[in-house]
């Protein structure tokens, strides 16, 4: 499949497209809740961490394998796909550790949020770096008029210390950025010819699981939150939080992403995972009994608005794949 050809396919592609990566930003959706119900001072970021990974490496090798086995995928992956693997799982690991670590180190989460949901402008610089996606005036605008409805839905002005800039903010701008490094591996990834997303995925989970082990060396000797990176109460409660937060905060949003990607540009993608947050709104509602406020209606309507603007100008971000795929 190539990422940057001439021809485009029909429209329910692309709608097929956008609706696999809307969904993984309505099941990213659940991260924030499932964090609050599993308390650092008992689950640590590293347990958390390691629990997304091996889960969503396990989850997702059970599908590859004997859900929907394709005989033509090798177990083993080939070597000259062993760096971009490597890259790609280094990455996933430090996105998820400095989304957790972000909250963990005291910033206010409506703070977090606001940092790490500027992903967008770096995946659309990002993007014509790397992948030499177009920018054009309706892109510009709809990717500052969608970060704008994102602010205005998290409520900027009640955030207390907006312009103080400590370790958690910058784990929060940080993860921003790995958040579109990992739309733009994951749209390359998804451009090769032999593997399918989902397996790709996989392998890279499995190096993000080989990288945990000298990162996690490296936070221990660095002593941040030493004492509560590897707490972990051993109880069915947390066992079932962790193992949620496997399948629902992570296997269920990357298996609509990857498959997605390979549909959307990557920074079109980053804009449709800003429904992330207003999932988020509804979902508390739902589960929490939490209000929505006027504000988070307003911005979510902006979100909207801006996504829909966007999407007139990128039928032609949609190739058709290659032949006998």
């Amino acid at each position: 499949m190539e990422l940057e050809g001439s021809e485009t396919t029909t429209a329910a592609p692309l709608n097929t497209g956008v609706l696999l990566i809307a969904g993984a930003g309505v099941a990213l959706g659940f991260l924030p809740i499932l964090f609050a119900l599993i308390p650092l001072s008992s689950t640590g970021v590293g347990i958390q961490v390691l629990s997304r990974l091996f889960v969503g490496a396990l989850s997702l090798a059970i599908w590859n394998y004997v859900i929907l086995p394709d005989p033509q995928v090798r177990v083993v992956p080939r070597r000259r796909d062993l760096i971009l693997y490597a890259v790609n799982g280094l990455v996933l690991l430090l996105a998820f550790t400095t989304y957790n670590l972000s909250i963990g180190l005291g910033t206010p989460p409506a703070k977090a949020i606001l940092l790490v949901l500027l992903h967008p402008i770096f995946t659309v610089i990002l993007g014509r770096l790397f992948l030499g996606e177009p920018i054009g005036p309706r892109k510009i605008a709809g990717t500052l008029g969608a970060v704008a409805g994102i602010m205005v839905a998290v409520g900027f002005w009640t955030v207390s210390d907006l312009r103080a800039f400590r370790l958690g903010e910058f784990f929060a701008l940080t993860n921003g950025l790995l958040t579109a490094l990992v739309l733009i591996i994951g749209r390359k990834s998804s451009s090769l010819e032999h593997v399918p997303p989902l397996v790709a995925l996989q392998f890279s989970l499995l190096a993000a699981i080989v990288w945990s082990l000298p990162i996690a060396a490296l936070l221990a000797a660095m002593s941040i939150e030493g004492s509560q990176i590897w707490a972990f109460s051993l109880n069915g409660h947390t066992l079932l939080l962790l193992l949620a937060l496997g399948l629902v905060g992570t296997t269920l949003p990357y298996i609509l992403l990857y498959p997605g990607l390979q549909r959307v540009q990557a920074s079109i993608s980053s804009l449709l995972l800003l429904l992330e947050p207003v999932s988020v709104f509804t979902l508390q509602f739902l589960i929490l009994g939490k209000p929505i406020f006027w504000w988070q209606i307003f911005g979510g309507t902006i979100l909207l608005i801006s996504n829909y603007y966007v999407q007139r100008e990128v039928n032609g971000s949609v190739r058709r794949p290659a032949r006998g795929r």
